[in-house]
């Protein structure tokens, strides 16, 4: 990415095997998920596709990733596994009406979230919300949670402390978004906002 320096060490693998949905001794596989709308392209898609070629690219010897996004043109798609559902339509739609846009990213969840199960980690792009929805789904792997604005501001100290043990890692580019976890206790904070070695550099 140019004017960005790359710091790309050895993936450190541990925060995906620590709470894998298998157990197996393998390379770690990692599910992103892009915004429910986003495609995963140069061309359509946004800032977070690109981040996320551009970091899982430099990590295919120590990961297997799927990234899963809106459908894109299979010319205009990066080179990394891109999957997506037949919902879409449906989120579409329910995106464009009020009684039920509140619904929308739940049911885009819902259709991926049996194929998810299989996965070691999920590396969820600006979306706490889904982090509980999946766990309600039923999925016990790993979970990054990674924050490049401030999506957490309007969340409550309580709030904070129930997201908290069905993370992983959290993942923040700045000072002020660490912070945003600060009134958790220091053993906690310190956990949940340690990144993988694979992301240094790039958050």
């Amino acid at each position: 990415m140019p004017g960005t320096e790359v710091r790309l060490e050895t993936a450190n693998t541990e925060p995906f095997r620590k709470r894998s949905a298998t157990g197996k001794n393998r390379t770690p596989s990692i599910a992103v998920l892009l915004s429910s709308r986003e495609k995963f392209g140069p061309y359509y898609g946004g800032a977070l596709a690109r981040w996320t070629y551009e970091v899982y690219s430099r990590t295919r010897e120590q990961l297997d990733v799927t990234v899963f996004g809106f459908p894109t043109q299979s010319e205009d798609l990066y080179p990394l596994h891109h999957e997506t559902s037949a919902i879409w339509r449906t989120c579409e739609w329910m995106g464009r009406v009020p009684g039920a846009r509140r619904y929308e990213e739940r049911v885009w969840l819902y259709a991926l979230v049996r194929r998810l199960r299989c996965f070691d980690a999920i590396h969820i792009h600006n979306r706490p919300q889904w982090v509980r929805a999946l766990r309600q789904m039923g999925y016990h792997g790993a979970i990054l949670l990674h924050l490049q604005n401030d999506h957490l501001g309007h969340w409550t100290p309580a709030m904070l402390d129930a997201l908290a043990p069905d993370l992983d890692a959290v993942i923040v580019c700045s000072s002020y978004l660490r912070d945003t976890f600060a009134h958790i206790d220091q053993s906690t904070r310190q956990a949940r906002t340690t990144a993988p070695k694979c992301f240094a550099g790039w958050s």
